[in-house]
Formats: C-alpha cells, sequence, structure tokens
C-alpha cells in the first residue's frame, strides 16, 4: 500500500516535470515563431515600399524624413538590393525569385507577382485577393 501511494507520488511530480518541460519547449518555439513572422512583416514592408519608389521615384518625398539618405532612383535600388540580401536569410525561393526579378527589371506586373507571392508566405497558400485587386 505504502509502494502505491510513493509510487503514485513520484509519477506524478515526474508528469509534472515532463509537463513543464514540454510547455516550456513548446512556448519557447511560438515565442521564435512570432518574433520572425513579425520580422518578415516589417521587412516586406519595407521592401515593397521601395519597389513602389522605384517604379514611381516620384514617391521618393514620402521617404524624404525616414531615410535622408536616399536621394536617387539608384540609392532606391541599392536599398532594395540590401532587403533582398536580407531575404535569402528568411525568405521562400518564390519570394526571392520574384524579389530578384523584380531588381533586375522593375514593372507593376513584377510587383504585384511580388506581393502575391509575400503574402503566399505570410498568410498562407490561399489568399483571395486577386492580382486586379493590387493595382490602383
Amino acid at each position: 500500500m505504502l509502494e502505491n501511494i510513493l509510487i503514485a507520488i513520484v509519477s506524478a511530480g515526474f508528469g509534472s516535470i515532463v509537463t513543464w518541460i514540454v510547455k516550456y519547449e513548446l512556448d519557447k518555439k511560438h515565442e521564435k515563431s512570432s518574433s520572425e513572422f513579425e520580422h518578415k512583416i516589417r521587412r516586406y514592408k519595407s521592401a515593397m515600399i521601395f519597389m513602389n519608389i522605384l517604379l514611381k521615384p516620384t514617391n521618393l518625398l514620402f521617404i524624404k524624413y525616414s531615410h535622408p539618405d536616399i536621394k536617387t532612383k539608384e540609392d532606391i535600388k541599392e536599398t532594395l538590393k540590401a532587403e533582398y540580401y536580407e531575404m535569402l536569410l528568411y525568405a521562400p525561393d518564390n519570394v526571392i525569385e520574384n524579389v530578384r526579378k523584380f531588381i533586375q527589371s522593375p514593372s507593376n506586373q513584377q510587383l504585384i507577382n511580388t506581393i502575391m507571392s509575400m503574402r503566399r508566405d505570410l498568410w498562407g497558400k490561399v489568399t483571395k485577393v486577386e492580382e486586379t485587386n493590387l493595382t490602383i
């Protein structure tokens, strides 16, 4: 009888420790993926702004206070390249490929292709937004 009580107490203690370890690991994994997701959103937004300005250099005035060092179309392209090189660490292949194509040959269609690949990366394979909704 004493053995059964002792086994129950040890089992409960061991089970609590295992539960705590598993919960800790899952929480750590969730925190890491959450911060990675937020980082992707910030970087993708930044890249989209620079892609838009590369297509329409007159929009440069919208970032003159946040990026006073960027003055020319070439500066914009070099900044976008820096974003691209950072994306090599975290973005999926199709986003990297679309950004590369945009840098090599900027066009509204390539901007749309890039945005669609970014949306798929962030929100999953399914997106109800159509290409026609991405142009203004």
